[in-house]
């Protein structure tokens, strides 16, 4: 979680910059199968305008947990 992203150092006003998006803070997750990765979630700024929360992360996490087991499915079916 970064709640002002105008102070976190690693991130790049890049996308914002060709979006036109004022991207405040985020919330990122990843997605795994065991120790393995298969890529992250990221949320960008919450409606209200407050930092993201535990809850919010909590949320996501479960969020994250189901979509990677999709993508595990769908490889399992494709046999990768």
């Amino acid at each position: 979680m970064v709640d002002d992203v105008k102070k976190e150092q690693a991130f790049s006003p890049a996308v914002d910059q060709i979006t036109g998006m004022q991207t405040s803070s985020l919330l990122v997750v990843p997605l795994l199968d065991g120790d393995r990765p298969l890529g992250v979630i990221e949320v960008i700024n919450t409606r209200s305008g407050r930092p993201f929360n535990m809850s919010d992360r909590d949320i996501m996490l479960l969020v994250a947990n189901l979509a990677s087991t999709a993508i595990v499915r769908a490889e399992r079916a494709q046999g990768v």
